[in-house]
């Protein structure tokens, strides 16, 4: 499951010209919710964690999520990973006052370029769904992670009630895209409208599960707006390789 490498392409040119209203996109989108929904996630890593030495953020985008979980969570070492240039560009601008050492790299989820066992958190904000194979990208995530290291997702819900799952289609089908239109007054290169296409390729929340649970212990895995939001924070089994 992910999005084909066509798609994908589009997908983030879409999302390199429209960095520089990126997160205004991304509020409008969620109808003011996203940051709501950030803290809430990072309220379940704080729960378990208050400082590590390395924190990773995967699709840091221009890097809000960075910001908001360490408010929370402190930690020496930042690793941002992104496809796009210009997203990790904004990033540094965003980040520039950041209180710990900040590397950006471009790059891909399921070739990650670092070595195993160096996360002592991975954070993924509404970033998983774009990975080109979630199959792939999972275990590539828990080799990164040190022993009893953490994954924490925040990410768009695709909940098993057929009907339910009709109607957010819709949403991301026609909605989103409209609303953030006439917000922003962007036209045809609106990179909200492929949200669509990568809210297909999701699994659904069970589905989710299942497979976090071949690589992680889920410690935590919680539904909003009748599965519209799903956040999950899961543990890496103490002593595994990735395999």
């Amino acid at each position: 499951m992910g999005v084909d490498s066509f798609s994908w392409k589009i997908l983030i040119e879409a999302l390199e010209k429209a960095t520089p209203i990126y997160e205004e996109g991304s509020r409008v989108a969620s109808l003011g919710t996203i940051q709501k929904f950030r803290e809430k996630a990072v309220n379940l890593a704080a729960e378990k964690v208050t400082r590590v030495e390395v924190l990773f953020d995967g699709g840091i985008g221009p890097g809000e999520m960075t910001k908001t979980i360490l408010k929370r969570v402190r930690s020496e070492v930042v690793i941002g990973l992104d496809p796009s240039t210009k997203m990790l560009k904004k990033a540094c601008e965003e980040l520039k006052n950041l209180k710990a050492n900040l590397y950006l790299v471009r790059g891909v989820f399921e070739y990650p370029p670092l070595k195993p066992e160096t996360v002592n958190l991975a954070v993924f904000s509404f970033s998983l769904r774009d990975a080109l194979n979630l199959e792939k990208t999972l275990p590539q995530i828990e080799k990164l992670l040190k022993p009893n290291g953490l994954m924490l997702i925040l990410e768009v819900g695709k909940p098993k009630n057929r009907f339910l799952r009709f109607i957010y289609r819709l949403y991301w089908f026609i909605v989103a895209p409209l609303i953030v239109g006439f917000k922003l007054k962007i036209g045809y290169e609106n990179p909200w409208r492929y949200i669509y296409q990568t809210y297909l390729r999701l699994p659904s929340n069970p589905q989710l599960k299942r497979m976090i649970s071949k690589n992680f212990r889920i410690l935590t895995f919680k539904e909003y707006f009748l599965g519209f939001v799903v956040t999950v924070l899961a543990c890496k089994f103490r002593g595994s390789n990735g395999g």
